[in-house]
């Protein structure tokens, strides 16, 4: 039996009776970034009165999203120190006073600087404990894996905890997605684990399937490094015969070492 007929038997009993919900949006930067916008500025602003409101415990990421989509919010100051601080202002950047510092250690933005998404099919950065609450963990044998909500490092992440030496889980994202045929998609994650140096990454197995049928599944490769954190991106064209409601769903095999995985967002949308 191939891997994506076994990964669709072992997803068969988690993917009834799903739930549909929307995603929000999802933003992303431009690289190279453009010209006419200011993006990474570092310094400081002599206008702030157009500051239109602040939000704290928030990553950069969470960040750019709240000011990307919204329409009040034309540029954004992050400041990673501490708790991590996003303040929006309805103005972009050159209208803001700003000045060049770099040592003031405050990092600015415009909005145009994001290219971002309001059709997300999947958007979760995990950074409550209740967003664990759409996923759903089934393990062979049971309790050979667990799901939980954590924080590593100051970063919240979803938490997927092995601790036996063989077996199997299938972990199912409830909200469910149309996928379209003749139609392409980007798969990314940011993952790391607790043996970064010893984690053999094929017994990682994410997939997407229309009914009941595996239509794609990826194996981390490769990837982007960032800190202690590794950006994994994936993408795939629907056929017209695989179309139709579809749902995230990835696969672990045990390790012979305990292993807990660790992500600090998944999302898919449509290229």
């Amino acid at each position: 039996m191939s891997s994506a007929k076994t990964l669709a038997v072992l997803a068969l009993s988690t993917l009834s009776g799903l739930a549909t919900a929307v995603a929000p949006s999802f933003c992303t930067a431009i690289g190279p970034a453009p010209d006419d916008f200011s993006c990474g500025k570092v310094g400081s602003i002599s206008n702030p009165s157009s500051k239109v409101g602040a939000l704290e415990r928030l990553s950069f990421d969470e960040c750019a999203n709240w000011c990307g989509t919204n329409d009040y919010c034309a540029a954004f100051k992050y400041v990673e120190v501490g708790v991590g601080r996003c303040e929006m202002y309805n103005n972009a950047l050159a209208d803001l006073g700003f000045t060049d510092d770099e040592n003031n250690g405050e990092v600015f933005y415009d909005v145009g600087c994001f290219d971002c998404y309001a059709n997300a099919l999947v958007d979760v950065d995990f950074t409550s404990p209740d967003s664990v609450s759409d996923w759903s963990l089934t393990s062979d044998p049971k309790g050979s894996f667990y799901l939980d909500h954590d924080t590593i490092a100051g970063q919240p992440v979803f938490l997927i905890i092995g601790n036996a030496a063989s077996g199997s889980a299938i972990t199912t994202y409830a909200p469910t997605f149309q996928l379209e045929a003749d139609a392409s998609y980007k798969l990314e994650f940011k993952m790391r684990t607790s043996l970064p140096t010893q984690t053999d990454l094929s017994l990682l197995t994410f997939g997407v399937a229309t009914d009941d049928e595996v239509v794609f599944e990826y194996s981390p490769e490769g990837g982007v490094q960032v800190a202690d954190w590794t950006i994994y991106t994936a993408q795939f064209t629907i056929q017209a015969r695989e179309a139709g409601e579809g749902s995230l769903l990835f696969k672990m095999d045990a390790s012979m070492l305990p292993l807990n995985w660790y992500f600090s967002y998944i999302y898919l949308q449509p290229i």
